[in-house]
């Protein structure tokens, strides 16, 4: 009867998961092809800023930091500075510092986690300044370190995150950031990538 029981609470526990009827970062992490896209889409306040962050996060606390690499992007230089402002307190929000007992600080457009590198903070419209830059790492993903325990190499990833890049109405039409989001985003993941 306890089987039974547990059988059904699993199929309506996973029922809610395809509804979307609460998010959970748990699908970003247990997939392994080579380059996954999620998209998460709403109404403001929802938790999709959270979300977006909370994978990577845990990844961090499971791989260890110097294993993932975060790079985190905003539409314009304005939300970016924003975002950085008061040591990045606007960008990580206090369930996620809460959850993972953070101690945030920040240097230039890098922030840290414990004095350990958390994510790379660039604006979308500074993308043609950053062409012909190397934020690439070859050795990276291609000559990871073995792992001791297990013999193989250990795992490492990559996390390109595009957050709110939407132009709002009433705001400036004419900056290179709002004439194309998608060719900025391009230039990014080629350098990156």
């Amino acid at each position: 009867a306890v089987k039974k029981v547990l059988k059904e609470f699993r199929k309506k526990k996973k029922d809610k998961e395809r509804t979307s009827l609460y998010l959970t970062p748990h699908p970003m992490m247990g997939y392994d092809p080579r380059y996954i896209h999620f998209i998460f889409a709403g109404a403001r306040g929802r938790g999709k800023s959270v979300l977006a962050l909370d994978a990577p996060i845990a990844s961090c606390e499971k791989y260890g930091y110097e294993n993932n690499k975060i790079f985190f992007f905003r539409l314009s230089d304005t939300s970016i500075k924003a975002l950085l402002a008061n040591s990045a307190s606007n960008l990580i929000d206090p369930i996620l510092i809460d959850k993972y007992n953070m101690e945030i600080t920040r240097k230039a457009n890098t922030v840290y986690n414990k004095g350990k590198k958390l994510l790379e903070v660039y604006s979308l419209a500074s993308a043609a300044k950053m062409k012909g830059q190397a934020l690439y790492d070859y050795g990276f993903l291609n000559n990871r370190p073995i792992d001791p325990k297990t013999g193989k190499p250990i795992k490492r990833f990559i996390w390109l995150i595009l957050d709110e890049f939407q132009m709002a109405e009433g705001m400036e039409k004419n900056s290179i950031a709002s004439k194309s989001t998608a060719a900025l985003w391009r230039m990014y993941t080629e350098i990156i990538l």
